[in-house]
This record gives structure tokens, C-alpha cells and sequence, in this order.
């Protein structure tokens, strides 16, 4: 849910960051935002404007991705059983 609400934001031009809470943060933020006791709260997405002039500064066109096939693979995983001295099948006699 979180992502939707990231990308819905970019899409009107605004910003926004995901932050998950942890240890005490959860009771933190729901006391904070009235959330009830009976409802968790895992993570917080805070929208809003951008800096201007931040912005401008950012790279209007990130570098292409690279292809799949540079970074990974479809393979198996595969156990091979290994091969007794002298048994059948050994290279050794």
C-alpha cells in the first residue's frame, strides 16, 4: 500500500518517503496520530511538496537500466551427488 501511495503522490508532482517503525515507534505513532489500540501501524508515508530548488538540481534523466541478462540468470538449483573412489561410475579403478 505504502508504494501505491508513493507513486500516487509523484504522480501529482509531490514527494514522498516510506518509514517503518520499530520497538517503541508503533505505540509512538499511534498515540500520535489517534490511531486505535486495536489497529497496527508498520509504517508511515509522509507526502508533501518538494524543494524547488532541490529539484531542479536532480538529473532530469536517470542512466538507462541495464538489460536482465548483465545482472541476472534463470538457472536450477541442482544437488550433485558425488561419486564413490573405485564404485561404479568413477574414473578411478
Amino acid at each position: 500500500m505504502a508504494d501505491r501511495l508513493c507513486l500516487g503522490a509523484a504522480a501529482v508532482g509531490l514527494g514522498s518517503t516510506v518509514a517503518t517503525r520499530k520497538n517503541e515507534g508503533p505505540e509512538r505513532v499511534k498515540q500520535i496520530l489517534g490511531i486505535p489500540a486495536e489497529r497496527r501501524a508498520v509504517a508511515v508515508v509522509a507526502i508533501g511538496h518538494t524543494d524547488r530548488v532541490a529539484r531542479k538540481a536532480k538529473a532530469p534523466v536517470a542512466e538507462p537500466r541495464k538489460p536482465k541478462c548483465v545482472f541476472a540468470r534463470w538457472d536450477r538449483f541442482q544437488v550433485s551427488r558425488p561419486r564413490l573412489l573405485g564404485g561404479k561410475g568413477s574414473r578411478r579403478r
